[in-house]
C-alpha cells in the first residue's frame, strides 16, 4: 500500500525542518566565531601604543590570525554550502543573489589568506610590526565587507523561510 500524499507530505515537511534547525545550529554557532573574530580585532588595534612592553604582541596577532581562519575555513567547509543550497531553492533570485557574493566572499578570503601569512608567527609578526596598524585596519574592512556579504546570504535564507 502506497503511503497517502498527506503522509509524504508530512515527512518531507518534517526532513525540511530537521534541516532548517541544524542550519540554524551551525550558523549561530558560526556567527558567535564571527563575535570572538571581532573582539580579537579590537582587541589588537592599535594595540602596540597601549600595550605593556612585556607583553609580546605577536601572541595576540596570532590568536587573531588563528581565530580568522577558523572562521573563514568554518564559512567555506561547513556554512556556505548549506546556505547556497537554502538560497538556491529560491529560484533565479537566489541564484543571481548567489553569483554576485560569493566572487566578493571570495576575494575577502584571499584578503584574510594575505594577512595570515604575513603575521602567522612570532618571527613574521616581528619582521613586519611597523606595518601592523594600517594592515589591521585593511584587514578589518575586508571583513567588515565579508560580513555584510555573508548577512545577505543569511537574510535571504531567513526572508525565504518567512515566505513559506
Amino acid at each position: 500500500m502506497k503511503p497517502s500524499s498527506s503522509a509524504s507530505t508530512q515527512t518531507q515537511d518534517s526532513v525540511e525542518s530537521k534541516q532548517t534547525i541544524e542550519l540554524d545550529k551551525v550558523v549561530t554557532a558560526w556567527l558567535k566565531e564571527r563575535q570572538t573574530l571581532i573582539v580579537l580585532l579590537c582587541a589588537v588595534h592599535g594595540l602596540r601604543e597601549i600595550m605593556p612592553k612585556e607583553t609580546p604582541i605577536a601572541i595576540k596577532i596570532q590568536a587573531f590570525c588563528q581565530v580568522m581562519m577558523d572562521y573563514v575555513s568554518a564559512g567555506h567547509f561547513e556554512v556556505y554550502g548549506k546556505l547556497r543550497d537554502g538560497v538556491h531553492a529560491q529560484g533565479e533570485e537566489g541564484d543571481q543573489l548567489l553569483s554576485q557574493v560569493y566572487p566578493k566572499i571570495d576575494m575577502t578570503t584571499d584578503k584574510a589568506l594575505a594577512f595570515n601569512d604575513k603575521y602567522e608567527t612570532v618571527e613574521k609578526c616581528g619582521m613586519h610590526i611597523d606595518d601592523l596598524d594600517k594592515e589591521l585596519s585593511i584587514i578589518a574592512e575586508h571583513l567588515s565587507k565579508r560580513f555584510d556579504l555573508e548577512d545577505q546570504l543569511i537574510a535571504a535564507l531567513h526572508q525565504d523561510k518567512n515566505a513559506i
